[in-house]
Protein backbone atom coordinates (compact mmCIF):
# COMPACT_ATOMS: atom_id res chain seq x y z
CA UNK A 1 0.00 0.00 0.00
CA UNK A 2 1.19 3.49 -0.99
CA UNK A 3 2.34 5.67 2.02
CA UNK A 4 1.77 8.93 0.76
CA UNK A 5 -1.97 10.52 1.10
CA UNK A 6 -4.43 9.90 -2.07
CA UNK A 7 -3.86 12.91 -4.40
CA UNK A 8 -6.90 13.90 -7.21
CA UNK A 9 -4.25 12.95 -9.87
CA UNK A 10 -3.57 9.38 -8.27
CA UNK A 11 -7.21 9.21 -8.13
CA UNK A 12 -7.90 9.85 -11.12
CA UNK A 13 -5.27 8.13 -12.46
CA UNK A 14 -6.21 4.68 -10.80
CA UNK A 15 -10.15 5.36 -11.45
CA UNK A 16 -9.12 5.58 -15.09
CA UNK A 17 -6.96 2.48 -15.14
CA UNK A 18 -10.06 0.61 -13.61
CA UNK A 19 -12.24 2.28 -16.20
CA UNK A 20 -14.04 4.99 -15.43
CA UNK A 21 -15.39 8.12 -16.90
CA UNK A 22 -13.97 11.03 -15.75
CA UNK A 23 -14.77 12.51 -12.54
CA UNK A 24 -18.09 15.11 -13.11
CA UNK A 25 -20.26 17.02 -10.77
CA UNK A 26 -23.20 16.40 -12.90
CA UNK A 27 -24.91 13.88 -10.49
CA UNK A 28 -27.58 12.36 -13.17
CA UNK A 29 -25.71 9.45 -14.10
CA UNK A 30 -25.23 8.81 -17.98
CA UNK A 31 -26.42 4.52 -18.10
CA UNK A 32 -28.40 2.74 -15.74
CA UNK A 33 -26.47 0.16 -14.29
CA UNK A 34 -22.92 0.22 -12.98
CA UNK A 35 -20.13 1.28 -10.06
CA UNK A 36 -20.26 4.77 -8.79
CA UNK A 37 -17.61 6.53 -6.81
CA UNK A 38 -19.00 9.86 -4.90
CA UNK A 39 -15.93 12.17 -4.37
CA UNK A 40 -17.35 14.01 -0.98
CA UNK A 41 -15.51 17.64 0.72
CA UNK A 42 -12.52 16.50 2.59
CA UNK A 43 -10.82 14.44 0.58
CA UNK A 44 -13.49 11.39 1.40
CA UNK A 45 -15.17 8.67 -1.28
CA UNK A 46 -17.44 6.57 -0.76
CA UNK A 47 -17.58 3.26 -3.32
CA UNK A 48 -21.15 1.36 -4.28
CA UNK A 49 -22.95 -0.37 -7.12
CA UNK A 50 -26.28 -0.22 -8.62
CA UNK A 51 -28.90 -1.09 -11.24
CA UNK A 52 -30.98 1.99 -10.99
CA UNK A 53 -27.69 4.47 -10.40
CA UNK A 54 -30.67 7.11 -10.54
CA UNK A 55 -32.56 6.55 -7.61
CA UNK A 56 -29.36 5.70 -5.71
CA UNK A 57 -27.83 8.50 -6.13
CA UNK A 58 -30.76 10.45 -5.31
CA UNK A 59 -30.85 8.38 -2.19
CA UNK A 60 -26.98 9.35 -1.38
CA UNK A 61 -27.84 13.06 -1.84
CA UNK A 62 -29.74 13.27 0.95
CA UNK A 63 -27.55 10.99 3.11
CA UNK A 64 -23.91 12.81 1.73
CA UNK A 65 -25.26 16.93 1.29
CA UNK A 66 -21.18 17.33 0.40
CA UNK A 67 -21.02 15.37 -2.90
CA UNK A 68 -18.87 17.37 -4.95
CA UNK A 69 -18.24 14.97 -7.77
CA UNK A 70 -19.34 11.31 -8.82
CA UNK A 71 -17.05 9.12 -11.20
CA UNK A 72 -18.97 6.25 -13.05
CA UNK A 73 -18.23 2.80 -14.51
CA UNK A 74 -21.02 0.98 -16.89
CA UNK A 75 -21.32 -2.58 -15.70
CA UNK A 76 -23.80 -4.74 -17.23
CA UNK A 77 -26.63 -5.69 -15.27
CA UNK A 78 -24.82 -9.44 -13.13
CA UNK A 79 -24.19 -9.42 -9.74
CA UNK A 80 -21.02 -11.22 -10.08
CA UNK A 81 -19.77 -8.65 -12.57
CA UNK A 82 -21.02 -5.97 -10.09
CA UNK A 83 -19.46 -7.38 -6.69
CA UNK A 84 -16.25 -8.41 -8.63
CA UNK A 85 -15.68 -4.73 -10.00
CA UNK A 86 -17.03 -2.98 -6.63
CA UNK A 87 -14.02 -4.74 -4.88
CA UNK A 88 -11.87 -4.34 -7.06
CA UNK A 89 -12.46 -0.68 -6.94
CA UNK A 90 -12.17 -0.39 -3.33
CA UNK A 91 -9.31 -2.30 -3.53
CA UNK A 92 -7.75 -0.17 -5.47
CA UNK A 93 -8.44 2.92 -3.81
CA UNK A 94 -7.82 1.53 -0.57
CA UNK A 95 -3.73 1.01 -2.09
CA UNK A 96 -3.79 4.59 -2.79
CA UNK A 97 -4.51 5.57 0.55
CA UNK A 98 -8.19 7.47 -0.14
CA UNK A 99 -10.25 7.84 2.44
CA UNK A 100 -13.18 5.34 2.14
CA UNK A 101 -16.36 5.58 4.20
CA UNK A 102 -17.39 1.93 3.09
CA UNK A 103 -17.95 -0.72 5.70
CA UNK A 104 -18.16 -3.80 3.26
CA UNK A 105 -14.95 -5.10 1.99
CA UNK A 106 -13.03 -2.28 2.85
CA UNK A 107 -9.39 -2.94 5.36
CA UNK A 108 -10.10 0.60 6.98
CA UNK A 109 -13.04 2.50 6.91
CA UNK A 110 -13.02 6.43 7.67
CA UNK A 111 -16.59 6.63 8.73
CA UNK A 112 -17.49 7.03 12.53
CA UNK A 113 -17.91 4.12 14.31
CA UNK A 114 -20.06 2.92 17.75
CA UNK A 115 -16.73 1.80 18.98
CA UNK A 116 -15.66 5.02 18.70
CA UNK A 117 -17.82 5.64 22.19
CA UNK A 118 -15.91 3.05 24.10
CA UNK A 119 -12.51 3.56 22.72
CA UNK A 120 -12.36 7.10 21.40
CA UNK A 121 -10.13 7.88 18.48
CA UNK A 122 -7.22 9.40 20.62
CA UNK A 123 -7.22 6.64 22.91
CA UNK A 124 -7.08 3.90 19.78
CA UNK A 125 -4.26 5.96 18.48
CA UNK A 126 -2.16 5.56 21.76
CA UNK A 127 -2.81 2.06 22.14
CA UNK A 128 -1.94 1.11 18.56
CA UNK A 129 1.57 2.89 19.78
CA UNK A 130 1.20 1.59 23.62
CA UNK A 131 -1.61 -0.54 24.57
CA UNK A 132 -0.39 -0.06 28.41
CA UNK A 133 -1.60 3.34 28.12
CA UNK A 134 -5.13 3.21 28.26
CA UNK A 135 -5.87 0.61 30.29
CA UNK A 136 -8.67 -2.77 30.17
CA UNK A 137 -11.58 -0.39 30.73
CA UNK A 138 -14.31 -1.59 32.90
CA UNK A 139 -15.78 -4.89 32.46
CA UNK A 140 -19.42 -4.69 31.77
CA UNK A 141 -21.95 -6.82 33.84
CA UNK A 142 -22.00 -10.35 33.10
CA UNK A 143 -25.57 -12.60 33.43
CA UNK A 144 -24.53 -15.87 35.25
CA UNK A 145 -26.75 -17.67 32.70
CA UNK A 146 -24.63 -16.82 30.29
CA UNK A 147 -21.47 -17.72 32.25
CA UNK A 148 -22.64 -20.81 32.69
CA UNK A 149 -22.95 -22.15 29.14
CA UNK A 150 -19.40 -22.61 28.69
CA UNK A 151 -18.21 -22.90 32.23
CA UNK A 152 -17.51 -26.34 31.83
CA UNK A 153 -14.90 -26.15 28.99
CA UNK A 154 -12.22 -24.34 31.57
CA UNK A 155 -11.93 -27.16 33.92
CA UNK A 156 -11.40 -29.51 30.43
CA UNK A 157 -8.48 -27.10 29.90
CA UNK A 158 -7.19 -27.05 33.13
CA UNK A 159 -6.19 -31.01 32.68
CA UNK A 160 -3.76 -30.62 30.10
CA UNK A 161 -0.37 -30.72 31.12
CA UNK A 162 0.92 -27.72 28.81
CA UNK A 163 -2.54 -25.46 30.30
CA UNK A 164 -0.79 -22.85 32.04
CA UNK A 165 1.77 -22.15 29.60
CA UNK A 166 -1.34 -21.71 27.08
CA UNK A 167 -3.05 -19.67 29.00
CA UNK A 168 0.13 -17.66 29.71
CA UNK A 169 0.14 -17.00 25.21
CA UNK A 170 -3.60 -16.35 25.22
CA UNK A 171 -3.12 -13.85 28.31
CA UNK A 172 -0.03 -12.29 26.41
CA UNK A 173 -2.60 -11.83 23.08
CA UNK A 174 -5.26 -10.54 25.35
CA UNK A 175 -2.97 -7.72 26.85
CA UNK A 176 -1.28 -6.49 23.86
CA UNK A 177 -3.43 -6.65 20.94
CA UNK A 178 -6.85 -6.17 22.01
CA UNK A 179 -7.83 -2.59 22.44
CA UNK A 180 -9.65 -1.93 26.73
CA UNK A 181 -10.07 -5.98 26.40
CA UNK A 182 -13.02 -5.65 29.60
CA UNK A 183 -14.85 -2.95 28.22
CA UNK A 184 -14.68 -4.84 24.85
CA UNK A 185 -15.45 -8.24 26.05
CA UNK A 186 -17.55 -10.06 24.28
CA UNK A 187 -19.43 -7.41 21.96
CA UNK A 188 -16.23 -6.83 20.10
CA UNK A 189 -14.34 -9.87 20.62
CA UNK A 190 -14.74 -13.20 22.52
CA UNK A 191 -12.54 -16.70 23.03
CA UNK A 192 -14.13 -19.58 23.22
CA UNK A 193 -12.70 -22.91 24.74
CA UNK A 194 -12.07 -25.73 23.31
CA UNK A 195 -15.04 -25.04 20.32
CA UNK A 196 -16.22 -28.05 18.00
CA UNK A 197 -14.47 -26.21 14.54
CA UNK A 198 -12.46 -28.83 12.89
CA UNK A 199 -12.70 -31.47 16.17
CA UNK A 200 -12.54 -34.11 13.71
CA UNK A 201 -9.01 -33.01 11.92
CA UNK A 202 -7.14 -30.08 13.76
CA UNK A 203 -8.70 -30.22 17.31
CA UNK A 204 -8.96 -26.27 18.93
CA UNK A 205 -8.11 -25.15 22.02
CA UNK A 206 -8.84 -21.38 21.59
CA UNK A 207 -10.14 -19.07 19.09
CA UNK A 208 -10.18 -15.31 19.51
CA UNK A 209 -12.76 -14.16 16.85
CA UNK A 210 -13.71 -10.38 16.20
CA UNK A 211 -16.17 -8.83 13.53
CA UNK A 212 -17.48 -11.85 11.68
CA UNK A 213 -13.88 -13.19 11.78
CA UNK A 214 -11.32 -15.75 13.29
CA UNK A 215 -8.19 -13.10 14.50
CA UNK A 216 -6.13 -15.75 16.76
CA UNK A 217 -6.41 -19.72 16.98
CA UNK A 218 -4.62 -22.48 18.89
CA UNK A 219 -4.52 -26.12 18.57
CA UNK A 220 -3.63 -29.35 18.52
CA UNK A 221 -2.38 -32.26 15.93
CA UNK A 222 -5.26 -34.95 15.87
CA UNK A 223 -3.97 -37.67 18.04
CA UNK A 224 -0.88 -35.80 19.14
CA UNK A 225 -2.33 -33.44 22.34
CA UNK A 226 1.08 -31.91 23.39
CA UNK A 227 1.70 -31.29 19.31
CA UNK A 228 0.29 -27.53 19.31
CA UNK A 229 0.19 -25.90 16.13
CA UNK A 230 -1.43 -21.88 15.73
CA UNK A 231 -2.09 -19.01 13.67
CA UNK A 232 -2.53 -15.52 13.74
CA UNK A 233 -4.31 -12.60 11.65
CA UNK A 234 -2.60 -9.14 10.99
CA UNK A 235 -2.22 -6.42 9.37
CA UNK A 236 -0.20 -6.73 5.89
CA UNK A 237 0.90 -2.97 6.58
CA UNK A 238 1.77 -3.41 9.92
CA UNK A 239 4.04 -6.41 8.66
CA UNK A 240 5.92 -4.61 5.87
CA UNK A 241 6.46 -1.81 8.72
CA UNK A 242 8.40 -4.35 11.24
CA UNK A 243 9.61 -6.69 8.43
CA UNK A 244 10.87 -5.18 5.21
CA UNK A 245 10.61 -8.64 3.43
CA UNK A 246 9.90 -12.34 4.28
CA UNK A 247 13.13 -12.96 4.07
CA UNK A 248 13.96 -10.71 7.30
CA UNK A 249 10.74 -12.22 8.91
CA UNK A 250 12.08 -15.65 8.01
CA UNK A 251 14.95 -14.76 9.62
CA UNK A 252 14.02 -13.48 12.97
CA UNK A 253 11.12 -16.59 12.91
CA UNK A 254 12.68 -19.35 10.88
CA UNK A 255 9.60 -21.81 12.60
CA UNK A 256 6.68 -19.45 11.08
CA UNK A 257 4.85 -19.49 7.24
CA UNK A 258 3.59 -16.59 6.24
CA UNK A 259 0.42 -16.80 4.08
CA UNK A 260 -2.95 -14.83 2.80
CA UNK A 261 -6.13 -16.94 3.40
CA UNK A 262 -8.25 -13.93 2.00
CA UNK A 263 -10.60 -13.52 4.65
CA UNK A 264 -13.68 -11.71 2.75
CA UNK A 265 -14.22 -9.62 5.85
CA UNK A 266 -10.50 -8.29 6.25
CA UNK A 267 -10.11 -7.13 3.10
CA UNK A 268 -6.94 -6.77 1.49
CA UNK A 269 -4.95 -5.53 4.40
CA UNK A 270 -4.62 -9.40 5.67
CA UNK A 271 -1.68 -11.83 5.94
CA UNK A 272 -1.99 -15.37 8.01
CA UNK A 273 1.16 -16.12 10.65
CA UNK A 274 1.13 -20.00 10.77
CA UNK A 275 3.55 -21.60 13.60
CA UNK A 276 3.97 -25.35 14.73
CA UNK A 277 5.30 -25.41 18.96
CA UNK A 278 4.32 -24.02 21.64
CA UNK A 279 7.55 -22.73 21.95
CA UNK A 280 7.18 -21.09 18.66
CA UNK A 281 4.22 -19.55 19.17
CA UNK A 282 5.45 -17.99 22.75
CA UNK A 283 8.29 -16.37 20.80
CA UNK A 284 6.12 -14.87 18.18
CA UNK A 285 3.72 -13.51 20.80
CA UNK A 286 6.86 -11.20 22.36
CA UNK A 287 7.56 -9.92 18.69
CA UNK A 288 6.51 -6.08 19.09
CA UNK A 289 6.07 -5.68 15.37
CA UNK A 290 3.59 -8.58 14.94
CA UNK A 291 1.90 -7.88 18.23
CA UNK A 292 1.59 -4.18 16.84
CA UNK A 293 0.32 -5.60 12.94
CA UNK A 294 -1.87 -7.72 14.76
CA UNK A 295 -3.30 -4.69 17.01
CA UNK A 296 -3.58 -2.65 14.06
CA UNK A 297 -5.64 -5.64 11.84
CA UNK A 298 -8.32 -5.81 15.30
CA UNK A 299 -8.70 -2.23 15.48
CA UNK A 300 -10.22 -2.30 12.25
CA UNK A 301 -12.29 -4.97 12.24
CA UNK A 302 -13.85 -4.05 15.48
CA UNK A 303 -14.16 -0.43 14.34
CA UNK A 304 -16.06 -1.93 11.10
CA UNK A 305 -19.43 -4.04 13.40
CA UNK A 306 -19.44 -5.82 16.45
CA UNK A 307 -18.43 -9.39 17.20
CA UNK A 308 -20.63 -12.18 15.73
CA UNK A 309 -19.16 -14.88 18.11
CA UNK A 310 -20.43 -13.53 21.61
CA UNK A 311 -22.37 -16.24 22.07
CA UNK A 312 -19.22 -19.04 22.26
CA UNK A 313 -17.60 -16.52 24.64
CA UNK A 314 -15.82 -18.21 27.98
CA UNK A 315 -16.45 -15.81 30.74
CA UNK A 316 -14.56 -18.20 32.59
CA UNK A 317 -11.03 -18.43 30.35
CA UNK A 318 -11.40 -14.72 29.88
CA UNK A 319 -11.23 -13.92 33.95
CA UNK A 320 -7.64 -15.80 33.93
CA UNK A 321 -6.66 -13.98 30.60
CA UNK A 322 -7.91 -10.19 32.12
CA UNK A 323 -6.46 -11.24 35.43
CA UNK A 324 -10.17 -11.25 36.98
CA UNK A 325 -10.42 -14.47 38.83
CA UNK A 326 -12.69 -13.84 41.21
CA UNK A 327 -15.65 -12.55 38.84
CA UNK A 328 -17.14 -15.67 38.72
CA UNK A 329 -17.74 -15.92 42.60
CA UNK A 330 -19.15 -12.30 42.79
CA UNK A 331 -21.29 -13.69 39.42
Amino acid sequence: MSKKPCTPKRLKATLAALGFAPPTSDLVAPFRCGIYVLHLSDARYYVGQSIDLHGRLATHQRMFPDIEQVSFLKVRRHKTELDGQEIATIQALERQCCALLNIVHVSITHQSSPFDDLVTPDEQQHWLADPARIGKGIRPAVDPSVRLKQAAKLARLRRRADADAIIACLRQYVAMCLPKPASTESAYWSVSCLPSTNAHSAPRIACFNSNTMEIFVVGHVKGAPSHIWAFLNVSAKGFAQAYRSLKRFNAVHPDATVERLGYATAGHDQITIAVAGLEVLEQLLTDPGILAAARLFNLHLMRRRTNFYARYHCYDLADHLLGLKAARRAG
